[in-house]
């Protein structure tokens, strides 16, 4: 596959998944983990909206296009020990 058709297949995959959100555990999944997570959503990389601002148990809405930007490798060896 040559690489302009594989830039279009990644801009054709952010676009649609922009307007998609994650949880907060599917989020972390992805890009390594829960401090991750928070570390990349106070850098402004990773944009994240929490459902009920006022209550303590709201849930968030994190933008998948960021976090399918910031995924992290996971060694597949390793992910099978953990499940």
């Amino acid at each position: 596959m040559n690489i302009n058709v594989r830039l279009s297949c990644y801009g054709t995959i952010m676009r649609v998944m922009n307007a998609e959100t994650f949880s907060q555990n599917q989020a972390a999944r992805i890009v390594g983990g829960k401090m991750r997570l928070e570390h990349l959503i106070r850098a402004g990389k990773v944009r994240a909206i929490k459902g009920n601002d006022t209550a303590q148990n709201g849930h968030w809405r994190i933008n998948a296009a960021d976090v399918l930007r910031n995924a992290r490798a996971v060694d597949r060896c390793a992910r099978m020990s953990v499940l």
